[in-house]
């Protein structure tokens, strides 16, 4: 190689190396939507399979018991157990199940009275295990849902997560306030045959998020509201009648999730559908009903 060949190369200089950065940056901001897109794409599609998972075990537990589990058990202000715990052997987790079981007596106590005393002065220890096909994928909180506290012995107690609502009220008056019966209830006992409107016009889960103003559910069981383990688009609270809408702002009632533009809702049949909150309010409500006589595909 001669002396001027050596002398007319360049190497990699600063201008090239700043110009160089500057490219690489300008993709990666042209990529971050992109590639955050195709998360919340994964994760939608994670929130729908839980959905199915729930509906086969709803299902299961039809088939074993002649009947859908009910909104949640009260009887003489005890057991409180809902719709979510019953159906946990149908979700891979039948020794939580049985554990349940046994801290509750059969069945026989309250899940905030471990020691079987009826002083209700102690949660029992499944309530604080974190059950990952309860839990949203998109939603911000972790596993414990730290927006409801429950009162028990004077301390203020949080357990497991629910992102994912029966559709219900607390008993037979509020599930006929006027606007139709709901799959879900206190001490409910619904069979296949009782969505005379078809299963598959009938909203029987719904998420319910923790984003924001809202405050999610817990899937051990209730505390005699029915709202932490259920909800509907219309409820009647102390005989008043309240409304809600897809992802609006009432903040423990109604369906509402971290997905922008809507929220999935398991339908009776066992398929899963995302609605969008731009659902008309009159079908949206009456698909919520089992005897709304409302198709979702006209929505």
């Amino acid at each position: 190689m001669t002396q001027q060949s050596r002398e007319t190369r360049h190497g990699f200089g600063w201008i090239e190396l700043f110009i160089c950065i500057g490219a690489l940056t300008v993709l990666a901001i042209l990529l971050l939507p992109y590639l955050h897109m195709r998360r919340e794409q994964a994760r939608r599609v994670s929130c729908k399979n839980n959905l199915r998972q729930i509906g086969l075990a709803i299902h299961q537990y039809h088939e074993m018991h002649g009947a859908f589990p009910p909104g949640y058990v009260n009887v003489d202000d005890r057991n409180l157990i809902s719709w979510s715990t019953f159906i946990l052997a149908g979700m891979e987790q039948d020794p939580l199940q049985k554990q349940i079981i046994s801290e509750t007596d059969k069945w026989q106590c309250s899940w905030y009275d471990a020691n079987h005393t009826g002083a209700n002065d102690q949660v029992i220890p499944s309530a604080y295990i974190v059950i990952p096909a309860y839990n949203c994928p998109s939603d911000p909180m972790d596993g414990i849902n730290t927006e409801v506290s429950i009162s028990v012995n004077g301390t203020s107690v949080q357990v497991g997560k629910l992102n994912y609502k029966g559709v219900g009220q607390k008993d037979e008056t509020n599930r006929k306030g006027g606007f139709g019966d709901l799959a879900f209830g206190l001490n409910s006992c619904r069979h296949v045959r009782d969505f005379i409107d078809g299963t598959a016009n009938t909203f029987i889960v719904g998420e319910v998020t923790s984003l924001g103003v809202h405050q999610a559910g817990i899937w051990i069981g209730d505390d005699g509201t029915s709202r932490l383990t259920l909800a509907a688009p219309q409820s009647l609270i102390d005989g008043e009648l309240v409304s809600t809408s897809i992802n609006d702002s009432n903040k423990d009632r109604g369906f509402n999730s971290a997905h922008q533009g809507g929220a999935h809702f398991l339908i009776a049949d066992g398929s899963v559908h995302f609605v969008s909150e731009e659902v008309d309010k009159i079908v949206y409500d009456a698909l919520a009903t089992i005897n709304g006589r409302e198709d979702l595909g006209k929505q």
